[in-house]
Protein backbone atom coordinates (compact mmCIF):
# COMPACT_ATOMS: atom_id res chain seq x y z
CA UNK A 1 0.00 0.00 0.00
CA UNK A 2 1.29 3.65 -1.07
CA UNK A 3 0.35 6.54 1.92
CA UNK A 4 0.83 10.00 0.36
CA UNK A 5 1.00 12.44 2.22
CA UNK A 6 0.62 15.96 0.70
CA UNK A 7 0.98 19.22 2.52
CA UNK A 8 0.69 23.09 2.18
CA UNK A 9 3.65 25.37 2.91
CA UNK A 10 2.71 28.76 2.56
CA UNK A 11 5.57 31.36 2.44
CA UNK A 12 4.62 35.37 2.91
CA UNK A 13 6.95 37.52 0.84
CA UNK A 14 7.45 41.29 1.63
CA UNK A 15 8.00 43.68 -1.19
CA UNK A 16 10.90 45.59 -0.56
CA UNK A 17 11.80 48.75 -2.84
CA UNK A 18 15.72 48.63 -3.14
CA UNK A 19 17.08 52.53 -2.51
CA UNK A 20 20.07 53.59 -3.53
CA UNK A 21 22.23 56.69 -2.32
CA UNK A 22 20.30 60.41 -3.31
CA UNK A 23 17.00 57.76 -3.47
CA UNK A 24 15.61 59.95 -0.71
CA UNK A 25 16.02 63.67 0.74
CA UNK A 26 15.56 65.04 3.67
CA UNK A 27 12.97 68.26 3.31
CA UNK A 28 12.90 69.57 6.89
CA UNK A 29 14.51 68.76 9.90
CA UNK A 30 13.53 70.16 13.81
CA UNK A 31 15.48 69.95 17.02
CA UNK A 32 13.69 72.12 18.80
CA UNK A 33 10.42 70.55 20.56
CA UNK A 34 9.67 67.33 19.16
CA UNK A 35 12.56 65.81 17.10
CA UNK A 36 10.70 65.96 13.48
CA UNK A 37 11.62 65.59 9.90
CA UNK A 38 10.65 64.92 6.68
CA UNK A 39 11.49 63.34 3.32
CA UNK A 40 11.37 62.73 -0.15
CA UNK A 41 11.87 59.73 -2.04
CA UNK A 42 12.85 59.58 -5.42
CA UNK A 43 11.59 56.35 -6.24
CA UNK A 44 8.52 54.98 -5.70
CA UNK A 45 8.09 52.75 -2.46
CA UNK A 46 6.01 49.19 -2.10
CA UNK A 47 4.19 48.69 0.62
CA UNK A 48 6.28 47.09 3.61
CA UNK A 49 9.32 49.17 2.85
CA UNK A 50 11.43 49.55 5.66
CA UNK A 51 14.01 52.86 6.36
CA UNK A 52 16.03 53.32 9.36
CA UNK A 53 16.42 56.67 10.54
CA UNK A 54 19.62 57.27 13.10
CA UNK A 55 21.05 60.09 14.96
CA UNK A 56 23.87 57.37 15.60
CA UNK A 57 27.39 58.52 14.67
CA UNK A 58 29.10 55.78 11.53
CA UNK A 59 32.72 55.50 12.67
CA UNK A 60 35.13 54.76 9.53
CA UNK A 61 37.20 52.83 11.93
CA UNK A 62 34.99 50.56 13.95
CA UNK A 63 33.08 50.45 10.29
CA UNK A 64 29.96 50.72 12.56
CA UNK A 65 27.42 52.19 14.35
CA UNK A 66 29.05 54.33 17.61
CA UNK A 67 27.24 55.48 20.65
CA UNK A 68 24.05 54.92 21.64
CA UNK A 69 21.53 57.41 20.32
CA UNK A 70 18.28 57.19 18.57
CA UNK A 71 16.75 54.82 15.35
CA UNK A 72 13.22 55.29 13.78
CA UNK A 73 11.71 52.59 11.75
CA UNK A 74 9.99 53.90 8.56
CA UNK A 75 7.71 50.92 6.88
CA UNK A 76 5.60 52.04 4.12
CA UNK A 77 1.75 50.99 5.19
CA UNK A 78 0.74 51.02 1.31
CA UNK A 79 2.56 51.97 -1.94
CA UNK A 80 3.80 55.38 -2.04
CA UNK A 81 4.24 57.20 -4.82
CA UNK A 82 7.68 59.01 -5.87
CA UNK A 83 7.95 62.47 -4.99
CA UNK A 84 5.50 61.94 -1.56
CA UNK A 85 6.55 64.00 1.31
CA UNK A 86 6.64 61.83 4.39
CA UNK A 87 6.76 63.29 7.80
CA UNK A 88 7.91 62.02 11.14
CA UNK A 89 6.21 63.93 13.67
CA UNK A 90 8.48 62.93 16.44
CA UNK A 91 5.66 60.17 17.77
CA UNK A 92 5.37 56.45 16.98
CA UNK A 93 2.30 55.90 14.66
CA UNK A 94 1.58 53.59 12.21
CA UNK A 95 4.50 53.67 9.73
CA UNK A 96 7.32 54.40 11.96
CA UNK A 97 8.11 52.81 15.24
CA UNK A 98 10.94 54.30 17.53
CA UNK A 99 13.55 51.58 18.63
CA UNK A 100 15.65 53.71 20.87
CA UNK A 101 14.82 57.01 22.17
CA UNK A 102 15.75 60.03 20.01
CA UNK A 103 17.07 63.42 21.47
CA UNK A 104 18.45 65.62 18.76
CA UNK A 105 20.17 68.80 19.71
CA UNK A 106 19.47 71.83 18.40
CA UNK A 107 23.57 72.57 18.89
CA UNK A 108 24.51 70.39 15.84
CA UNK A 109 23.64 66.72 15.12
CA UNK A 110 22.97 64.22 11.84
CA UNK A 111 20.48 62.07 10.34
CA UNK A 112 21.37 59.14 8.33
CA UNK A 113 19.06 57.02 6.15
CA UNK A 114 19.55 53.72 5.41
CA UNK A 115 18.04 50.21 4.45
CA UNK A 116 19.08 46.90 5.06
CA UNK A 117 19.93 46.51 9.16
CA UNK A 118 21.73 48.24 11.80
CA UNK A 119 24.09 45.55 11.18
CA UNK A 120 24.50 46.08 7.50
CA UNK A 121 23.30 49.01 6.68
CA UNK A 122 23.08 50.50 3.04
CA UNK A 123 22.87 53.96 3.18
CA UNK A 124 21.13 55.93 0.80
CA UNK A 125 20.88 59.62 3.00
CA UNK A 126 22.67 61.67 5.79
CA UNK A 127 22.09 65.79 6.77
CA UNK A 128 24.16 67.32 9.55
CA UNK A 129 23.20 70.90 11.03
CA UNK A 130 24.89 73.35 13.63
CA UNK A 131 28.38 71.94 13.82
CA UNK A 132 31.73 73.41 11.04
CA UNK A 133 31.92 69.96 10.12
CA UNK A 134 29.47 67.29 10.34
CA UNK A 135 30.92 64.41 8.84
CA UNK A 136 34.04 64.10 11.23
CA UNK A 137 33.45 61.69 13.88
CA UNK A 138 34.31 62.64 17.41
CA UNK A 139 31.80 61.24 19.56
CA UNK A 140 29.86 64.39 19.98
CA UNK A 141 26.87 64.83 17.92
CA UNK A 142 28.56 63.71 14.27
CA UNK A 143 29.50 61.34 12.60
CA UNK A 144 32.13 60.24 9.46
CA UNK A 145 30.24 59.98 5.89
CA UNK A 146 29.39 56.11 5.84
CA UNK A 147 29.84 54.19 2.62
CA UNK A 148 28.44 54.65 -0.50
CA UNK A 149 27.62 58.38 0.16
CA UNK A 150 29.32 62.04 -0.72
CA UNK A 151 28.84 65.59 -0.90
CA UNK A 152 29.77 65.26 -4.08
CA UNK A 153 26.46 63.73 -5.24
CA UNK A 154 24.64 65.46 -2.68
CA UNK A 155 23.60 62.52 -0.18
CA UNK A 156 25.45 64.49 2.36
CA UNK A 157 24.42 67.64 3.26
CA UNK A 158 25.47 69.73 5.99
CA UNK A 159 23.46 72.94 7.05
Amino acid sequence: MLLLLYGTVSISVIAQTVLKPGDLYFTTLNSDGADSFEFVCMTDLAAGTQIYFTEKAWSTALNTFAGSEGTVLFTAASAIPAGTSIFYSGIADSQFQILNAISVSNSGDNWLAFTGSPEIPNFIAGIGWGKTNNWLYTGTNDSDIPPGLSADNNTIVQL
